[in-house]
């Protein structure tokens, strides 16, 4: 936040919290990975997900005003982790907001149940309560039907066909005492049974020790390949293509031997694939000065070709 004046922090705090982290007390989808879906909404933001933030406010402020201390580790917790989320964490991936999704609607809940004090009469102010739940509860499964068979895609057409099936080709083409370097782990690691250079090295030694010894600004998934030079790299397009600031140095190095791309049959299928970043890996190996088949390399205008095929799912 340096050098941001008080409106941009604002604007900066709302927009993270209505279209990163509160947006999900609604029905989103989330399954591709990157990006989310909104149901019930023409825009970026949740009208469910800000109501209930709404009401995570009025029990926030319910439980300072009342002094109600048993409270105050759930409102200590969500509040550090807001501001954690909001001004420390470069990208927030689905799966560490879970937790503290969890604290908000607990939050939540006691905000409807303050607010529902103000009705005296205690029948109705339970058959408030009980409408409310089933209203909330209904908008969040009525979308499962969809997510479900949109998850159950994405399972059959991207990890299985696709990081499974890279995992079992390396089972059978990597030596024992050869690594492959990738970002993605828990499949590849799972089906190769191979020695996985992991980036940022949550299962290897060998990449932990790498990033040790360099300064904080050179420790990147591609110096870390450039570094130890496996002898597979399992890539992203996306990665080799626009992200690594020095391609051609792997191009020097290293050959595509296998490539993973979804089925285009599917692809207009699955809703909302445009926002799938592993749709498209490569299989790399290190150069052994045999013949080298540069027609497998991949290339900007078959990726952009690719994007406007998924933009129709």
């Amino acid at each position: 936040v340096d050098g941001m004046g008080i409106q941009a922090i604002k604007r900066h705090t709302w927009m993270m919290m209505s279209e990163q982290l509160h947006l999900l007390l609604g029905p989103t989808f989330a399954g591709h990975g990157a990006g989310l879906h909104v149901f019930y909404s023409n825009g970026v933001e949740s009208p469910v997900g800000n109501l209930m933030f709404f009401f995570v406010v009025v029990g926030v402020l319910a439980i300072a005003f009342k002094r109600q201390w048993n409270l105050w580790p759930l409102v200590a917790c969500a509040v550090v982790y807001s501001l954690y989320y909001v001004f420390a964490v470069p990208i927030v991936f689905g799966w560490y907001k879970m937790p503290y999704l969890a604290l908000l609607v607990i939050l939540s809940a006691w905000g409807w149940h303050c607010a529902g004090g103000l009705i005296r009469n205690v029948v109705w102010r339970n058959r408030v309560f009980t409408g409310i739940a089933v209203i909330y509860v209904a908008i969040i499964v009525s979308v499962l039907p969809l997510t479900f068979y949109t998850e159950r895609q994405i399972q059959t057409h991207v990890e299985n066909a696709i990081r499974k099936s890279a995992g079992e080709y390396l089972r059978e083409h990597m030596a024992a005492d050869e690594a492959v370097g990738c970002e993605p782990l828990g499949y590849m690691a799972y089906y190769s049974r191979g020695n996985v250079y992991d980036w940022p090295g949550l299962a290897s030694r060998t990449v932990v020790a790498w990033s040790k010894e360099q300064k904080q600004s050179d420790r990147s998934l591609e110096k870390m390949l450039m570094g130890l030079q496996p002898e597979y790299l399992f890539l992203r397009d996306l990665e080799i293509l626009f992200l690594f600031e020095n391609p051609d140095w792997f191009r020097e190095n290293y050959q595509v031997v296998e490539t993973f791309l979804i089925d285009p049959r599917v692809v207009p299928e699955i809703r909302w694939l445009d926002r799938n970043m592993d749709t498209r890996f490569r299989i790399y190996k290190k150069k052994d000065g045999g013949d080298v088949d540069e027609s497998k390399w991949p290339t900007v205008e078959a990726y952009y070709a690719q994007d406007a095929l998924y933009s129709k799912g």
